[in-house]
């Protein structure tokens, strides 16, 4: 009876059920590992979208989630600690990818990799029509002073840009700026930068260098926002003392080939050489056309560019011609009897435009004391006396009256009685492009920045799509 009683006992606690078999231990639950990280653009700001990855070796990739200013990562039983693993971040707009590795991965719940600094996406501005090249840039390379930076004579003139970029990098983006906060948009280069032996250096044969140089200038914005072009030169330097010499034209073309065959979806002018003409030293005028017509091939969507020595209005010009009438001893040079057009002026543009070698004329103007103080000397005698033409303005008023096609110089030269027909002149776009002699070797005090481009808007009063000494636009 007591045993019954205990047993009913028991059931009644229990409510009679069986008891349960024995149970496997529980298993601990598994270790979350997430690899996360700070995300920003090359503003400073934190990012909150786009793709980030995580992988390894084993073709394991897992995509990562924004959130909390980060990117989380949650690599759980999928890339074990110790293992090589790769972050990638992509798709960010305007951003370049990014791509780190982890040799091994630590054997630690959250792994933080910190703070991940993208960089903009570098886009090369898109060459454009060669008229609105010509007719919107603004240059001045060479009528700036920029002292601590080891120009010489503090002159910013702009073949020194590849010498800085290349040794004081930090000197360089002064030069910049300083064309910047004038809102200067182009720049004149040399692959042979510098002048009188002073900052120099020859990238002749370093076609990747130059083009990396040209494609870093392009990718710099002066103060309106505009990125800024490149006249590239391509002789009349150190690398090239005389076209004529045994082997030179031949190097000439392989070293503009190469340079071309990197550079030429970046360069938005060039020119043949500097003061080729009339320095028979370096080039006959056939060379020097042959020189356009080579530039041209290699750099076809290029502004082409005229570039000669001061008063010159022409590549070719003979004193007289023996087919016409030369006095006894007069006569063409004998290194430059193989010109094509024998030396007459016009007819050297009428060559020039029909084979489309040239796109614009830079004029070069005349210097010393006619330029310094042109206020002194006598105006054009053929020029109307409202037309302010005293000194070197003197020849730049037959410049635009003869070859310049812009508005305002139609408009000088049909002011004046008899030149409205040009005098049997082709036109073509004309700058006032070179006035920088006196002001870089400090030939007078008054002879300053403000001094070249009150100079500049004397020069475009009589005509001309703009200038190159000063940071004048039309």
């Amino acid at each position: 009876m007591r045993i019954t009683a205990i047993g009913l006992l028991l059931c009644g606690m229990s409510a009679c059920r069986p008891l349960p078999p024995p149970q496997p231990p529980t298993p601990p639950m598994p270790i979350v590992r997430t690899v996360v990280m700070t995300v920003r653009d090359a503003s400073g700001a934190i990012v909150q979208a786009g793709s980030v990855t995580v992988s390894d070796d084993f073709s394991h990739v897992i995509d990562c989630t924004w959130g909390n200013d980060r990117a989380t990562c949650d690599v759980t039983n999928v890339i074990q600690p110790g293992w090589q693993t790769y972050v990638r971040v992509f798709d960010v707009p305007q951003m370049d990818a990014y791509d780190m590795r982890i040799a091994q991965l630590p054997d630690e719940p959250t792994v933080d990799i910190g703070e991940i600094h993208l960089v903009a996406t570098i886009i090369d501005p898109p060459l454009i029509d060669k008229t609105t090249v010509i007719r919107t840039a603004q240059e001045n390379f060479g009528g700036i002073k920029l002292a601590g930076c080891g120009l010489h004579l503090d002159n910013l003139f702009d073949p020194f840009l590849l010498e800085r970029w290349v040794n004081d990098r930090p000197c360089f983006e002064r030069m910049m700026s300083e064309h910047a906060v004038r809102n200067d948009n182009m720049v004149s280069i040399d692959p042979n930068s510098g002048y009188s032996g002073f900052n120099t250096i020859d990238l002749w044969h370093d076609p990747a260098t130059v083009t990396a140089f040209v494609r870093d200038i392009r990718r710099h914005r002066n103060a309106v926002g505009e990125p800024f072009r490149v006249r590239l030169f391509l002789g009349g330097d150190a690398h090239f003392p005389d076209m004529r010499a045994q082997g030179a034209w031949e190097h000439w073309q392989r070293d503009v080939s190469a340079l071309a065959a990197m550079a030429a979806p970046y360069v938005d002018a060039v020119v043949p050489c500097w003061e080729c003409r009339h320095d028979n030293s370096q080039a006959s005028a056939k060379i020097f056309y042959d020189m356009l017509a080579f530039a041209g091939q290699q750099f076809p969507r290029a502004v082409h560019s005229v570039h000669l020595v001061a008063g010159s209005s022409a590549p070719s010009s003979w004193p007289c011609d023996p087919l016409i009438y030369c006095a006894p001893g007069d006569g063409p040079p004998a290194n430059d009897a193989d010109d094509p057009v024998r030396g007459n002026e016009p007819n050297s543009w009428v060559y020039m435009l029909d084979r489309g070698l040239a796109d614009e004329f830079l004029y070069q103007m005349d210097f010393d004391r006619q330029f310094r103080d042109w206020q002194d000397y006598p105006p054009n005698p053929d020029a109307l006396p409202t037309q302010d033409t005293r000194g070197a303005l003197s020849r730049w008023w037959d410049i635009v009256v003869r070859l310049g096609d812009d508005p305002w110089s139609t408009g000088t030269a049909c002011a004046t009685p008899g030149y409205c027909e040009r005098r049997g002149w082709r036109q073509v776009p004309v700058k006032a492009w070179e006035f920088i002699y006196d002001f870089y070797w400090n030939r007078d005090p008054k002879v300053d920045e403000a001094f070249l481009k009150d100079y500049c808007q004397h020069a475009l009063a009589l005509g001309g799509w703009g200038c190159g000494s000063a940071s004048v636009r039309r």
